[in-house]
């Protein structure tokens, strides 16, 4: 029960006279279950040489198999799918479908009908109300703003059967 062992996480080759290391002078050693391995439970170990000699083995046989599936009819005709890919990635899709048709911001705003952002009007030009279709409230005062984005507002406090899903502002 009260054994003491090493493990060796990693051997750290140090020259004489050396100022410092790089990563050719540290070798990973926690792959060797002999001098560390990894831990996959509290109880149990597993053999990770062999864990890594079956990943390598299982990788080897699927890439030759990959190999004779690849001929070069097949290789051919994914590089034409992944050409054809590419060329519609190039191209601009039209606003019909949901893109701007466009190249360039500038089009862009263009063909979605948007004003360009040199584009300004003085306040003396903007009037009246802002419906709720266009983002605005439709409202002329703050009141009446409130009253639109369904905030009740009142002097007393907010009835405890208020309105589900209802904002109530008390004034003081």
């Amino acid at each position: 029960e009260d054994e003491v062992y090493d493990l060796v996480l990693a051997k750290v080759a140090v020259a004489s006279g050396a100022v410092e290391l790089d990563a050719g002078d540290i070798t990973d050693t926690r792959p060797d279950n002999e001098l560390c391995g990894f831990v996959t439970g509290v109880v149990e170990q597993i053999d990770t040489t062999g864990l890594f000699s079956q990943y390598d083995a299982e990788f080897t046989t699927w890439f030759e198999g990959i190999q004779n599936i690849l001929d070069e009819d097949t290789a051919g005709n994914l590089a034409n799918q992944i050409s054809a890919i590419q060329e519609e990635l190039d191209e601009t899709v039209a606003v019909a479908k949901g893109g701007t048709g466009a190249t360039t911001a500038s089009q862009a705003l263009t063909n979605l009908g948007a004003a360009a952002a040199s584009h300004t009007h003085a306040m003396s030009d903007v009037s009246g109300t802002l419906p709720v279709s266009q983002g605005g409230t439709g409202a002329t005062s703050a009141y009446a703003a409130l009253q639109a984005l369904g905030i009740k507002m009142g002097t007393s406090a907010a009835a405890s059967t208020g309105t589900p899903n209802t904002i109530y502002i008390q004034l003081l």
